[in-house]
């Protein structure tokens, strides 16, 4: 894996990491995974649709990736492998993950294992798509500490924030899950005072890693990026060591290519030219008092990020 770079979008969940995965995805040499993170729970065990539409056990980029990691891989490890990690990135381990060196016992074989694993994993990745940077959008903060910690892997993070109660809107909202084949799912729902105290948690987590952790975070808004995305994408680029030539037709629209992704929201499926602009109906439809909640929890990092009274 030597020399292979991992550009890793770190935040919490509706905040549009799927959209700047692929924006980041589109540039010269880079290649979108989407959610990496759950390859064993959404690929190996539910067989959910990939990106290019097909199953994940149909489709031809995971065949040769996995034929070229795991070719002996079956469900009941894949599920041991999928236990294993959903434990090891807990946030309560953040902070021993921290000092890699001083791990013990079921942490320090948990792990050993996990780069062991994901360093195939990335590098059968890399070689399928002919890519020198893979874009990762697992957004936890412990599996993005514990990939910047990896031998080999050159990781960059990129710590994406969305106003909070803009992403606690989104959590109320009623939506179709349509990752699984033949499905009718929806994605669950949560309350704002849930959704606005996990986003101010992993706000905190991820603030905690960019200071006490390898230090090549980037903080990005979403609001800055859907309202000057060239600009954005090539600060971006020029803190991953990307090439900021994204493919673009008129300002603010951008042709996206077919992508192998796992996991995200449904944007992942859309091909071809995509119009970049904010989704405010959370500024209209909003109930106060869902609002007022969210606020009450959040406020000093909405302050922080510039959503409260400054930039």
């Amino acid at each position: 894996m030597s020399g292979l770079r991992v550009v890793y979008i770190g935040g919490y969940t509706r905040s549009g990491s799927t959209l700047l995965d692929r924006l980041l995805g589109a540039t010269p040499g880079a290649v979108s995974v989407g959610e990496l993170r759950h390859l064993w729970s959404m690929g190996f065990i539910e067989d959910r649709f990939c990106g290019c539409g097909e199953p994940f056990s149909v489709c031809l980029f995971w065949r040769r990736v996995v034929g070229d990691a795991f070719p002996a891989m079956i469900a009941a490890e894949a599920r041991r492998l999928n236990a294993q990690e959903e434990w090891l990135v807990k946030a309560r381990h953040t902070r021993a993950l921290l000092r890699p060196d001083q791990l013990r016992g079921r942490l320090r074989r948990a792990r050993d294992e996990f780069a062991e694993t994901r360093g195939r994993l990335y590098a059968a990745v890399a070689n399928a798509a002919g890519a020198s940077t893979i874009v990762d959008s697992s957004k936890n903060p412990s599996y993005g500490l514990l990939l910047a910690t990896m031998p080999g892997l050159d990781v960059r993070t990129v710590h994406l924030v969305r106003d909070s109660r803009a992403t606690s809107f989104s959590w109320l909202r009623v939506k179709r899950d349509p990752r699984r084949p033949g499905a009718t799912d929806y994605f669950p729902r949560r309350q704002p005072h849930v959704s606005g105290s996990w986003w101010a948690a992993n706000a905190l987590l991820m603030e905690g890693i960019s200071r006490f952790g390898p230090r090549r975070h980037l903080r990005v808004r979403y609001e800055d990026l859907v309202a000057e995305p060239e600009g954005e994408i090539r600060r971006i680029a020029s803190h991953s060591g990307l090439d900021a030539s994204v493919p673009e037709h008129k300002p603010g629209t951008f042709d996206l290519p077919v992508d192998h992704s796992i996991g995200g929201n449904p944007v992942r499926f859309i091909q071809g030219q995509v119009a970049v602009r904010e989704d405010t109906e959370w500024k209209r439809a909003m109930r106060k008092r869902d609002r007022a909640v969210v606020t009450a929890i959040t406020w000093p990092l909405l302050w922080r990020y510039g959503y409260l009274g400054r930039r």
